[in-house]
C-alpha cells in the first residue's frame, strides 16, 4: 500500500513525461482481449501507461481529490488545460500526449477507470461539460450517457464546449474534452480485436454496452454546426466506433457510440437526409410524438425522445411544480407514462430532463415513479447520489 501511502512519490514516478520507469502490472490480461492467455510480463511504463493503482471507478477519482495537493502535476506549458485535477488524472489514464504504440488492453485508461465498476444503463450526466473533469467523472460512475453543448467559434471553425457563450474557453475544445479521449479509449481496448466489425465498448466489465453522446446545439448557424461537427466526429467514424444507419440496407448497426443531436439541431429538410449512412440522431420529442407522425421514425431517425418535466407536466395539465411524496406521487405524476409508453410503442428510448434535485427526499421519489414508469434515462446532476440509488 506504499503507493497509496505516499501520492507524490507515486505521481512522480507515473506521471512525469515520458518516464519509463519498469513495471508489473496489477491486473491479469483483460477478458475483452480475445485469445489473451500469456502469462504476466513485466512491461515499461510509458507516458500513456503509468502504472495501475489497483483502484478504479469513484475511489479513483476520490483518490486524486483528497492527495492533489501533495501530487507534483506535469507540467504541460502550451498546451490547454481545464484544472490540475484533470491534467493529473488523464495523465495517469494515459489520455495526453502520443498514443502508446503498445497493445496492452489491461493496462488501458479503460481498465484503469471502469473496471469493476457496474454501468447505469438508465442515467444521464446533465450538463456533463461543468464537471470537475468532464466525461471521464461520468465513465468512472459507469454512466451510459453525457451531453455536452457546443457553440460556434473562431469564424466558424471551432465547436467550444459550455453552457453559456460568456464563459467558453479554448481548452473546452469538443474534440479535447469528448471525441479524442473516447477514440484513444476504443482503440487501446480494441487494439488485438480481431472482430474490427462488433468493437469492444468504453465499459471494461460491459464492453457490449454503448455510450450515448448528446451534442447539444447552442448556436444560430444549426447547419454550419452540423457540418463542422461531422468533422469532429471523423475520428470515431474512421475506427467504426460509432453507430450509424445504413440507407441501402435500411439497418441500424450499433457501435460503442451513438450520437444524439438536441437542443437547436437542423432537420433534414435543412441539411438533407445524410446518405448512405446517418452517423447523428435528433433528439424526438417526447410531449409531441402522438402528433409528428413519421418524422422521427426509430432507429433510421432517432433512438431516444426527451422532454422536460415541465413541459410534459403542462401538457398534463398539471401545476408545474405539485408537491411530491410516495402517497402523491403517481396522482400527481401518473400521467407521464402515457408518453413513456407512446415512445416505446415508436421503440424509441425516453429520457426526462428537468428534474428537481431538492428536496433529496422529492428527488429520489422522483427517480423511484419515474423508474417504474419505465422511464429509460434519468437526468441526474449527483452521480454520486444516483449510483447509490
Amino acid at each position: 500500500m506504499m503507493l497509496l501511502s505516499q501520492p507524490g512519490i507515486w505521481l512522480l514516478v507515473s506521471l512525469f513525461l515520458c518516464s519509463s520507469v519498469n513495471s508489473i502490472s496489477l491486473w491479469k490480461s483483460h477478458p475483452l482481449v480475445a485469445g489473451s492467455n500469456e502469462p504476466d510480463q513485466k512491461r515499461p511504463d510509458t507516458p500513456s501507461s503509468p502504472r495501475p493503482l489497483g483502484i478504479t471507478g469513484a475511489a479513483l477519482l476520490n483518490y486524486f481529490e483528497q492527495n492533489l495537493r501533495t501530487m507534483e502535476v506535469p507540467d504541460t506549458a502550451g498546451v490547454p488545460q481545464d484544472s490540475a485535477y484533470y491534467t493529473a488524472l488523464t495523465h495517469y489514464l494515459g489520455l495526453c500526449g502520443a498514443r502508446s504504440e503498445n497493445c496492452d488492453p489491461g493496462q488501458s485508461a479503460v481498465a484503469k477507470l471502469t473496471r469493476d465498476v457496474p454501468v447505469l444503463t438508465r442515467v444521464h450526466s446533465h450538463n456533463d461539460y461543468w464537471r470537475r473533469v468532464p466525461l471521464l467523472q461520468a465513465l468512472a460512475y459507469g454512466v451510459a450517457s453525457v451531453e455536452a453543448d457546443v457553440w460556434l467559434e473562431n469564424n466558424g471553425t471551432t465547436l467550444l464546449v459550455g453552457h453559456n457563450r460568456v464563459f467558453l474557453e479554448p481548452a473546452h475544445d469538443l474534440g479535447r474534452l469528448y471525441i479524442e479521449p473516447i477514440t484513444r479509449m476504443l482503440q487501446e481496448v480494441n487494439c488485438k480485436s480481431e472482430n474490427k466489425g462488433d468493437p469492444y465498448g468504453i465499459f471494461y466489465n460491459a464492453p457490449e454496452e454503448q455510450l450515448l453522446l448528446y451534442i447539444d446545439f447552442k448556436s444560430l448557424d444549426r447547419k454550419l454546426t452540423y457540418k463542422l461537427l461531422l468533422d469532429y466526429l471523423k475520428p470515431l467514424i474512421d475506427n467504426n466506433f460509432i453507430s450509424y444507419y445504413d440507407m441501402d440496407a435500411k439497418r441500424f448497426v450499433s457501435r460503442p457510440v451513438t450520437v444524439v443531436l438536441t437542443g437547436n439541431y437542423p432537420s433534414d429538410e435543412e441539411i438533407g437526409v445524410p446518405s448512405p449512412r446517418r452517423y447523428t440522431f435528433l433528439d424526438a420529442p417526447l410531449g409531441r410524438l402522438s402528433s409528428v407522425g413519421d418524422e422521427f421514425t426509430a432507429n433510421n431517425v432517432s433512438v431516444v425522445a426527451s422532454s422536460s418535466l415541465l413541459e410534459l407536466m403542462l401538457r398534463c395539465g398539471k401545476a408545474s411544480n405539485p408537491s411530491l411524496t410516495e402517497q402523491t406521487a403517481w396522482e400527481s405524476y401518473g400521467c407521464l407514462v402515457e408518453y413513456v409508453r407512446e415512445a416505446h410503442r415508436r421503440d424509441l428510448r425516453a429520457r426526462i430532463w428537468g428534474l428537481p434535485d431538492w428536496p433529496v427526499s422529492t428527488r429520489e421519489n422522483l427517480w423511484d415513479m419515474l423508474t417504474d414508469m419505465g422511464v429509460d434515462y434519468l437526468n441526474v446532476d449527483d452521480l454520486d447520489a444516483v449510483s447509490k440509488f
